[in-house]
């Protein structure tokens, strides 16, 4: 279980916040990943929702390529989800029973039948009742504008390109998507957000999924910005950076102090050992701080 939140603060930046949670059915075993926010390029970052082993295989597909247009980048996105689940399909079915695609099963003449239990069971692989191809994938592309573009079965992806719009994907959505619309509503007649007000935006919106089952910390924050030349680069500020200032909401925090606090986490100069000074020297966090962060 995971969840997935993008937004578009701005009109040079895109984000992408995920939890780093791999849990193992059946068992009950949990596991930090820390990877679910994979790099396409300069202008690009993919969040996985659901099988890790899978998504590798779709991002191989678009990873090493140059991108001319964002349609581009967005084409070859869902091309590569098809062809996976298209070879998934052949690889783990069709050939148990002699076919080689699934028109051969569902546009047959009608006077070739096919055994109705080989029929049903390749039409529920093929759907989504499916569980070898549980996948969707949240594209957040910088190349000619801050993008967001969330593809899942069937295969169709879904735009947003807009300044203050976002998606979310995966467990715990609900809880998320009316945090994010409660966060932003605070912004309702200023037109664009700074980077340190959408990352608080995300990370409220993180800290509310964690009540649903299956969806917990340390979270990632990855976004997409472009100078005033038009070049975009990918940013990855520290995780455990990132989980010290998430740590810090349910506990009244003046914004100011936030807001600098999520400042000093975005610098690449301050360690995770200085953003706790400046957190213990201005805010009343106790003693479980220290063991939850080893500090």
């Amino acid at each position: 279980m995971t969840i997935c939140i993008g937004l578009i603060p701005n009109d040079r930046t895109v984000m992408l916040m995920q939890d780093s949670e791999l849990s193992y059915e059946g068992i009950g075993f949990t596991q930090d990943i820390f990877n679910k926010i994979k790099k396409i390029d300069d202008t690009s970052v993919v969040g996985v929702i659901g099988v890790p082993a899978i998504a590798n295989e779709v991002l191989a597909h678009i990873t090493g390529r140059q991108y001319n247009q964002d349609k581009e980048i967005r084409d070859f996105f869902e091309e590569a989800y098809h062809s996976v689940r298209e070879e998934k399909l052949y690889k783990g079915l069709l050939r148990k029973y002699g076919f080689r695609n699934i028109r051969e099963i569902t546009q047959l003449p009608k006077e070739t039948t096919v055994d109705p239990s080989v029929r049903e069971e390749v039409l529920r692989f093929a759907g989504n009742e499916s569980r070898i191809f549980n996948l969707s994938l949240m594209l957040a592309t910088n190349h000619q504008q801050p993008q967001l573009y969330t593809i899942g079965f069937p295969g169709c992806g879904y735009l947003e390109n807009n300044v203050k719009l976002y998606s979310v994907q995966g467990s715990g959505s609900i809880m998320a998507i009316d945090k994010m619309g409660e966060e932003l509503d605070k912004y309702k007649w200023q037109k664009e957000l700074s980077i340190n007000e959408g990352i608080e935006v995300l990370l409220r919106a993180g800290k509310a999924s964690e009540k649903h089952q299956g969806v917990g910390g340390p979270f990632d924050i990855t976004y997409v910005t472009s100078s005033e030349n038009g070049k975009s680069k990918v940013v990855k500020p520290d995780q455990k950076k990132i989980n010290m200032v998430m740590y810090l909401f349910p506990l009244g925090v003046d914004e100011k102090i936030m807001l600098e606090a999520i400042t000093r986490m975005r610098d690449e100069n301050v360690s995770a050992e200085d953003l706790a000074t400046y957190i213990k020297s201005n805010i009343g966090v106790g003693i479980e701080f220290d063991h939850y962060f080893k500090l």
